[in-house]
């Protein structure tokens, strides 16, 4: 699996950009205004992150679930 993601680096090292741009009161003012318009956190982090984030719907984008590892290993899901 390590070598899979190795060969994604650019991948990954664009989820970690946008993480970053996404500081701590950015995010959350983004998910604040989505959230009163109706929309649920996983949705709008699907929106934001450009793939799935709930485990049953990996398959339906792919890097969903590499995503997904990365934003838990740098603690923003």
């Amino acid at each position: 699996m390590e070598q899979l993601y190795q060969q994604h680096a650019d991948v990954a090292k664009d989820i970690v950009m946008k993480a970053q741009a996404y500081n701590d009161n950015y995010y959350d003012g983004i998910i604040h205004s989505f959230q009163s318009a109706g929309y649920t956190k996983e949705y709008i982090n699907n929106l934001i992150w450009g793939t799935y984030t709930n485990d049953k719907q990996f398959g339906k984008r792919p890097f969903s679930k590499f995503t997904k590892d990365i934003l838990k290993q740098i603690g923003i899901i």
